[in-house]
């Protein structure tokens, strides 16, 4: 009987010596993989808020030029309706 005691502490202690290395190697992957999601969403981030700042320099640059082209529309109208308003009277 006492040999089967020895045994059994045996397989014990060999099962949380393999079960520490494995939860090791589990922490280890577990923050390697944790340290590469970090990164990556980083860099998804810097490349959205790149895309973001662009798009808002395209809107920009588009109110910009459209606003230069009406200005310089409504002087032509505000000419030509001048121009009709001394004619009727």
């Amino acid at each position: 009987m006492a040999e089967k005691r020895e045994k059994e502490e045996v397989k014990v202690s060999d099962f949380t010596e393999n079960f520490k290395s494995l939860a090791g190697l589990v922490r280890e992957n577990y923050l390697a993989n944790l340290k590469l999601f970090l990164s990556l969403w980083e860099d998804n981030i810097k490349f959205a808020n790149a895309q973001f700042e662009q798009n808002l320099l395209t809107q920009k640059g588009y109110a910009d030029q459209l606003k230069g082209i009406l200005e310089m529309f409504s002087g032509q109208t505000a000419g030509i309706l001048e121009r009709e308003s001394t004619k009727g009277i």
